[in-house]
């Protein structure tokens, strides 16, 4: 729902956050939340300095898929 993502926003740090889920994602706490699917990221090749992943990685179905995918739009 974007509680660290508002956090990391209020520190003055440009961040974003994805969800597959539409609800948490509608009714998240900060406008830069995306619904989109971790192991198909909609952001360009190495456009990120960090990228972190909470609760998340148990629940795929291919978690290489994702690690693929934060190699990819990151340095």
């Amino acid at each position: 729902m974007g509680y660290l993502v508002k956090a990391f926003r209020e520190l003055g740090v440009e961040a974003y956050g994805i969800d597959i889920n539409e609800y948490a994602v509608s009714n998240g706490v900060i406008d830069t939340l995306l619904i989109a699917d971790a192991t198909k990221l909609p952001f360009r090749n190495e456009t990120f300095d960090v990228v972190t992943a909470l609760d998340l990685i148990e629940h795929l179905e291919h978690p290489e898929k994702f690690v693929s995918e934060v190699y990819r739009v990151s340095p």
